[in-house]
């Protein structure tokens, strides 16, 4: 297998062939709504094309990227065939609840899960640092602040409870 030079950061250029075919990448963007919708008034992932990212990150020559392309290629080709053989039409087409039937089939085997977890982690990966994604989040970027404010009352009290668990002082 050849691989790619690394990227320059500045004027990055992708050095590889995307390799997904446009149905695969109408479910992904279907699959990435339904597993993570979004509040109205900020884009869904299909809005976004969220199956650009799936794209540059399987076709990415690297072992990693390889071997996710194999869990997801074939996660993808199950999560159709189980749409087909279950209500006779293509996944992006079904209503939410046989979206939800047919994902429940699937991810009772343990192949099933390892394709939900690391299509779950791109996705929230790709989506959340894009544009679009800081927006939902609130995130404004490396600016100067005048002052630093404490954490939220919410936010130190879900610190204080995972520190309990994990047998940490929680009195920091």
């Amino acid at each position: 297998m050849k691989y790619g030079k690394d990227p320059n950061v500045r004027t990055p250029k992708r050095t590889w062939e995307l390799t997904l075919s446009e149905a695969e990448r109408i479910l992904i963007n279907s699959l990435g709504d339904f597993i993570l919708p979004i509040p109205t008034g900020y884009l869904q992932p299909s809005e976004i094309n969220i199956a650009v990212f799936f794209d540059e990150w399987i076709s990415a020559p690297y072992v990693d990227q390889q071997n996710d392309s194999a869990i997801l290629l074939k996660g993808l080709k199950e999560v159709e065939l189980e749409s087909q053989l279950k209500y006779g039409v293509s996944f992006y087409d079904l209503l939410p609840l046989q979206k939800k039937s047919v994902l429940d089939d699937i991810i009772s085997s343990t192949d099933g899960i390892n394709f939900f977890y690391k299509f779950r982690y791109l996705l929230l990966g790709g989506y959340y640092t894009s544009d679009p994604g800081f927006n939902a989040i609130g995130y404004i970027g490396n600016i100067p602040l005048n002052h630093f404010p404490a954490p939220s009352m919410e936010a130190q009290q879900m610190i204080k409870t995972e520190l309990t668990r994990l047998g940490l002082p929680s009195d920091i």
